[in-house]
C-alpha cells in the first residue's frame, strides 16, 4: 500500500449485483464521499467502467496534465476521460446511480461484477470479466510479475 495511504479507501474483493430499471447499483464498499466514473475503453476484452475515490481521481487528474502538451494524445486522453466520466455520490443505502449511456457503453445490462484494485475499483458486464480473469492470469505469468509478490 502506497505510503499515506492508511486512511485512503481500500477496494479488494469481487461482488456480483443487480444493476435496476433506474441504472442504479449497490456497492459493497461503505463510500460516502463523491465517486468519479469513468468508461475505460481500454482493456483488449471490452469497456469497463473504473470508479476513483476522491484522491485518486485527483492523482488521475494530475498524470493527465504531466503528460507534455507537445503529446498528441495528451487532449485526446483528456477528452476521452474528460466526456465519458461523471461524479456520482452513494445514497444512503450505498447505491450509485450510472447514466444509461455508460452502462450501455459497459454493456452492463442486469447486472455487473464490482471488482476491486485496492485503490480504485471496476465495474464489468460478467462475461467480460471472465475473459479478463483469463487473460490476466497470461500476463502475469509472460511478464513475470509474480516473483515480485512471492514470499
Amino acid at each position: 500500500m502506497p505510503e499515506g495511504a492508511v486512511n485512503e479507501p481500500s477496494y479488494n474483493g469481487t461482488f456480483t449485483y443487480s444493476v435496476d430499471a433506474k441504472g442504479r447499483l449497490t456497492l459493497p464498499f461503505k463510500d460516502t464521499e463523491v465517486l468519479l466514473v469513468v468508461v475505460w475503453p481500454f482493456s483488449k476484452v471490452g469497456t469497463c467502467l473504473r470508479v476513483f475515490p476522491p484522491a485518486q481521481a485527483e492523482k488521475l487528474l494530475k498524470e493527465l496534465d504531466s503528460i507534455p502538451n507537445d503529446n498528441p494524445g495528451k487532449s485526446a486522453m483528456k477528452r476521452q476521460i474528460g466526456s465519458n466520466s461523471v461524479k456520482v455520490k452513494p445514497d444512503s443505502v450505498g447505491r450509485i446511480a450510472i447514466p444509461a449511456n455508460m452502462l450501455e457503453e459497459a454493456a452492463l445490462d442486469g447486472e455487473a461484477v464490482v471488482a476491486g484494485m485496492w485503490d480504485k475499483f471496476e465495474l464489468w458486464n460478467p462475461g467480460r470479466y471472465k475473459e479478463l480473469k483469463k487473460r490476466d492470469l497470461t500476463v502475469l505469468e509472460e511478464a513475470g510479475t509474480v516473483k515480485y509478490i512471492e514470499s
